[in-house]
């Protein structure tokens, strides 16, 4: 489940195992965040995941101050990696 116009970016342990994924959709003000992390006991599934990070990105008008840690260190990054491609 991918959209057209989205920017995607899996979020790995330091294993390479997948345990998240944040994503980027384009909105009237330029952009919109959203994301999904697994438990760590659950197998991440890339459909499931997608599904909530886009359900997300949707619904949020910005990111919520608590996030899982995962996600917090790579956020920047990626934020600005999306305002080069929006």
């Amino acid at each position: 489940m991918t959209r057209k116009h989205s920017v995607i970016q899996y979020i790995r342990n330091s294993k390479g195992k997948p345990l998240g994924v944040l994503v980027a959709v384009k909105s009237e003000d330029g952009f919109r965040v959203g994301y999904s992390r697994c438990c760590t006991k659950d197998r991440f599934n890339k459909e499931t995941g997608l599904h909530i990070a886009f359900g997300r990105a949707d619904a949020w008008s910005s990111i919520p101050r608590e996030i899982p840690r995962d996600i917090f260190k790579v956020l920047p990054d990626f934020i600005g990696r999306c305002k080069k491609y929006y």
